[in-house]
Order: structure tokens, then sequence, then C-alpha cells
């Protein structure tokens, strides 16, 4: 009996251990797959950073799936589909609401517009709701690149990577930070991060032309 108990106590915990190790793995595939497709969009590639996203939306959990639309709503957004993009954020918030994300998304909308103010009242109201969010302090940092606001803008950015817990870090924070140093001139600083950004990712930031542009919306970061 007692080996029978033995033997059943080990096939319950070999089957505890392969759901664990499932879900790390579909979560870290999951992270994957958006950083991949933020890079994708950051080099220009719209369409194949749409396909990605859209193939999130298909997942059966409703928080992937709102992140799915997020994603893809900025990616519309960067190409100038307004209204795919306003139409993706209504699947986010009926999927599963993620307040501080989705007021992100309006603070990058109202970035591309130029309308500055509010944004930063978007992204200021988000983080009160996720202090300690790399994805806010992200985009605040951008906004600022925008402004011409160097110093506030390289503060945003570094507490982004700061904070960065994802398993899988996405490097165009990096990159963002090349592009302040090189507005600066201050060029050590500039090849610095840009250096660190190909480290992370040589497949996807070989030109950091392609990865710091910002005439457009810009691929949010989780």
């Amino acid at each position: 009996v007692q080996l029978l108990l033995s033997g059943y106590g080990c096939i319950i915990l070999l089957g505890v251990l392969i759901l664990v190790f499932v879900g790390v793995y579909s979560y870290i595939s999951f992270l994957i797959r958006i950083n991949r497709g933020k890079s994708l969009l950051a080099k220009g590639n719209s369409n194949e950073a749409i396909d990605i996203y859209t193939n999130i939306t298909d997942s059966y959990s409703q928080y992937r799936k709102a992140i799915g639309y997020s994603f893809r709503a900025t990616c519309y957004l960067f190409i100038g589909k307004y209204k795919d993009a306003f139409d993706n954020t209504y699947c986010s918030l009926t999927a599963y609401r993620i307040p501080y994300l989705n007021m992100t998304l309006m603070g990058d909308l109202f970035c591309l517009f130029k309308q500055y103010n509010r944004a930063l009242k978007y992204f200021n109201a988000a983080l009160k709701l996720k202090p300690k969010s790399s994805l806010i302090y992200s985009c605040m940092g951008r906004l600022y690149i925008h402004t011409k606001e160097y110093d506030k803008a390289i503060e945003g950015l570094n507490t982004a990577i700061k904070l960065k817990r994802n398993i899988i870090f996405d490097p165009t924070t990096y990159c963002y930070l090349g592009n302040v140093y090189t507005r600066l001139k201050e060029y050590d600083k500039a090849n610095k991060n840009l250096l660190k950004a190909l480290k992370l990712s040589p497949d996807d930031y070989q030109s950091d032309r392609k990865s710091t542009r910002l005439n457009s919306s810009h691929p949010l970061d989780l």
C-alpha cells in the first residue's frame, strides 16, 4: 500500500512539474513574441508585427488577448490606420481591463498628434495605478525626447531599465537612450547604449537609425 501511495504521489508531483514547465515555457514564448513584434515595428515591418499580435489575440487567455489587441493598436497607430487603432483599443478593453496599459496607449495616441501635455496627463494617471511600471517610464522618456527635454528623457529611460523585470528584455530602450545622447553630442554614451542594444538583439538592431526612429508612434514596452 505504501509503495502504491508513494508511486501515486510521484505521478502527481511529476504532473505538477510538467504543468509548471508548460506554464513557464508558454509565458516565455509569449514575451518573445511580444518583443519580436516590437522589434519588427521599430524597423518599419508593421505588417509582420501585426501578424504576430493577431496570433496573440487568438489566445485562450483573456489577459493575453487584451495585450495582443493593445499592441496591434499601436501598430495601427504607427502606420496611420486610426480607426483600426481605436477598434483594437476597444477590443482590448472588452477582453480584459488593464487600465494602466490602456491609459498608456492613449498617451501614445496623443503623442502621435503632438498633444504632449495631454499625453503626459495619461502617463501620470497610469503611473498612479502602476508606479513601478517600466512601460510607463519608457513612454514618458520618449515623450520628453519629442519635447526636447533631454534630461527628463534620460531619467525616464534609465528608470525604465532599472524597473524592467521581464525575463526577455527588450533592447529598444537602450536605442532611445543612444538617440538622446546623440542629440546631446555625447557620442561615447550614445555608442555605449547602442552597443548594449546590439548585444541583446544583434539580428534586430544592425541599424540604430531604424530602431530609434521618432517620427511616429512607438512600440509599447511591457
